[in-house]
């Protein structure tokens, strides 16, 4: 009696979904009755034994035949996933745990999955994607494998920009520490009529706001987009343009600047 799988290991040896073992044998005088057959879908685990027999048409049962094998179902960790834009550039960070692999993929615009190409394929846990027009849009596609082919992934967006000077911005200084909902301040910028503040943590948009004076009190808990925000600890980002005119026009001026502050 000799028992085998519906199909060979997903990846390293293991398999990741559900799998059907089956047992056969050969008896030369009655012949075969029936075997068993056996799915398996977890739980996880390395060398993991279920057992079969096969019985002849007299009645006589084998003795029970092992099959060995591992299975992993569970993806890989992957956390913190977080896109920082620079000049033509974005630096692109991750937290995995259990996997071998990442692969990261890009698109921009509106371009479907299948129009992405691969920017980044190792074991790190940064990368930086360079060459980049500014301006434009770009997703990333971070998936994180492990050795049984498992996979977990997430996506992040981020616009690269051209480097502006931060002279305009006065307070917080750049990477200083708070531990309350700080104040941000700027210079006045002359026939301004409405200033944009965008806040971001992790890459992602988190404020937008258009204060009229030269400053703008940020909270510990605000709505933005229909979601609720709050200010925990952690490394936030902030931007400033002037707008003119009506805020309906959308005229702005070049970005005035950007300075992180860290909550503790």
């Amino acid at each position: 009696v000799v028992a085998n799988a519906d199909r060979a290991p997903d990846g390293g040896g293991f398999y990741n979904h559900q799998l059907s073992v089956t047992w056969s044998g050969v008896d030369a005088t009655s012949g075969i009755a029936s075997c068993t057959s056996l799915p398996y879908a977890g739980p996880d685990g390395t060398s993991i034994a279920i057992t079969g027999t096969c019985k002849d048409k007299a009645g006589n049962i084998s003795a029970p035949v092992p099959f060995v094998f591992g299975y992993d179902s569970t993806p890989p960790g992957l956390a913190n996933v977080a896109a920082r834009s620079d000049n033509a550039s974005v630096r692109l960070s991750w937290d995995a745990s259990g996997a071998s692999r990442i692969v990261v993929m890009r698109s921009s615009g509106g371009a479907r999955v299948a129009q992405s190409q691969v920017v980044y394929d190792g074991a790190g846990d940064h990368f930086t994607d360079t060459g980049l027009k500014n301006g434009t849009r770009y997703s990333y596609l971070v998936q994180a494998f492990d050795a049984a082919g498992n996979v977990a992934s997430t996506t992040v967006a981020v616009t690269p920009y051209v480097e502006a000077s931060s002279e305009h911005l006065l307070s917080p200084g750049h990477r200083s520490r708070v531990r309350k909902a700080p104040m941000l301040r700027w210079r006045e910028i002359r026939k301004a009529s409405y200033y944009n503040v965008q806040l971001f943590r992790k890459g992602k948009k988190i404020l937008s706001a258009w204060p009229t004076k030269e400053h703008y009190q940020l909270h510990r808990v605000w709505t933005y987009r229909g979601q609720r925000h709050r200010l925990v600890k952690g490394t936030y980002w902030w931007y400033l343009w002037a707008g003119y005119g009506h805020r309906s026009q959308h005229r702005y001026g070049k970005l005035l600047g950007r300075r992180s502050f860290i909550v503790r």
